[in-house]
């Protein structure tokens, strides 16, 4: 009861002090005179008398006179801290994104650039040194990542994983203990034979891009059929080839890649079809005819991919002088920078500026033969004379420097000093299988014709299940 009193009198001391201040003020408000206004306002009119604003009379509570002791305090439902963090403070939102390494950049650099913080991806690279060295990544290998990205912008790497070869994968995870594990496993690999055979619409290389086959299949084609095919005049339109080659794949991942190439075929329209099988001798690999004799000749008749034949060997209207003059060699038609070979191997005899001929490569083959390629734009790496080169070596790339039209490459043969029609030159055959080596040849060759046997158009039969090559 004495509690009370002493809170209802406190109230009403509060009350009192208010009251009075108030009152105060009213007071000197009425002593204060009158503002006189100036005589030329006395013509306007008069505004109503404002009353003095005076703040509303304090409502105070009723203090009830019962005998409680319970203090006069309200009772408010506040929530727990740890309540308010949680309505706060958002969840991480969890990211999967697949990045892919420059060229010239490292782990460190792809994931650091990812937002991820420095100390944290050294962490992760340090738990990948024991399965894996990352400086051996590539360009273009794409590396998958899952990470937390929180509200303050920080990202937290919760998974890694990346496949470096055909059959191996990589991965990388944080434990609940907040350390990385990496792991690395090998994949099966399978291999399977592809068959894809085509009518040539244009040139070799054209259609066979055209049908999805890899530059990696069909270039080394090119170069081995060129030594008994003249792809400007022995090929037309409507011509059959096919090829039979491995294909290696992980069916996990859904990475690929070429193998060998096991067999081709080119079924020229006025010429008998031309087979090459692969075989390997004395480690040494190769392509034979059906007989057992190398494809290899002393020279290849077109030492360029994908060209065609502008100017022949003989006379004609010289394009730049106006007159007629012999012509002593072939002009491929090509694109700048078009990669040209050596036709056969031998020793580079030069490699420089030569007049009208421009930049120029010759090559001498043997004690008879020799072959020069004009025009050149460049020389390829390492091309000088003295230099030891093998035949489908790259020696320059086709241009336009010296007395020329249009980018292209003039080929010469030449027999003990004389220039000869390229495409009439003798190309002898490197050789023929003999003995216990034709018979080895003859076995691969029978089982690769069993295999194709089975094979129907662009269609897989499956070798093994595992690819004994990964070793």
């Amino acid at each position: 009861m004495e509690k009370n009193r002493q809170k209802i009198a406190g109230v009403a001391c509060l009350t009192l002090a208010f009251g009075i201040s108030m009152s105060h003020l009213i007071l000197i408000s009425s002593e204060m005179k009158p503002i006189v206004a100036p005589s030329y306002m006395a013509s306007l009119p008069s505004l109503p008398e404002k009353q003095p604003l005076l703040p509303p009379p304090l409502q105070l509570p009723e203090i009830s006179s019962s005998s409680s002791s319970e203090p006069l305090i309200a009772s408010l439902d506040c929530p727990k801290q740890e309540d308010m963090q949680a309505q706060d403070v958002p969840a991480p939102k969890i990211k999967k994104e697949t990045l892919q390494i420059s060229r010239g950049e490292t782990l460190l650099a792809l994931l650091t650039g990812a937002g991820i913080n420095k100390s944290e991806v050294q962490q992760a690279l340090a738990a990948l040194k024991p399965v894996y060295n990352t400086k051996t990544l590539k360009a273009g290998q794409d590396i998958n990542i899952k990470c937390k990205h929180h509200p303050d912008q920080s990202v937290e790497l919760v998974e890694l994983s990346f496949y470096p070869d055909l059959g191996k994968n990589v991965s990388l995870a944080l434990n609940k203990d907040g350390k990385f594990k990496a792991t690395a496993l090998e994949t099966p690999v399978k291999k399977e034979l592809k068959k894809i055979s085509f009518k040539i619409q244009s040139t070799l290389l054209a259609s066979a891009t055209a049908k999805g086959i890899p530059s990696r299949v069909i270039t080394p084609l090119i170069r081995a059929f060129s030594y008994d095919i003249d792809f400007q005049r022995d090929i037309k339109k409507g011509d059959s080839f096919s090829v039979v080659f491995e294909r290696h794949y992980d069916p996990q991942s859904g990475r690929d890649r070429v193998g060998d190439v096991l067999y081709a075929q080119i079924v020229p329209s006025k010429k008998k079809p031309v087979q090459l099988y692969r075989f390997a001798e004395n480690g040494k690999v190769s392509f034979y005819n059906e007989h057992g004799a190398s494809i290899r000749k002393s020279l290849m008749k077109t030492p360029i991919n994908g060209a065609r034949v502008q100017s022949g060997f003989g006379n004609r209207r010289h394009p730049i002088l106006g007159y007629t003059k012999k012509h002593e060699g072939v002009d491929f038609s090509a694109p700048m920078g078009t990669l040209v070979f050596a036709a056969g191997g031998g020793e580079v005899l030069k490699a420089c500026r030569s007049g009208g001929l421009g930049n120029i490569v010759k090559i001498r083959h043997n004690k008879e033969y020799s072959t020069v390629y004009a025009h050149l734009s460049k020389f390829a790496k390492g091309i000088r004379p003295g230099v030891k080169i093998a035949q489908g070596a790259p020696i320059g790339y086709v241009g336009q420097t010296g007395q020329a039209t249009g980018p292209h490459l003039h080929f010469e043969v030449h027999k003990n000093g004389t220039k000869i029609n390229p495409m009439l030159a003798a190309n002898l055959s490197s050789g023929k299988l003999e003995g216990k080596a034709l018979q080895k040849f003859l076995a691969a060759k029978k089982s690769i014709d069993h295999q194709m046997a089975k094979l129907s158009e662009s269609a897989r039969f499956a070798l093994n299940t595992r690819d004994e090559d990964q070793s």
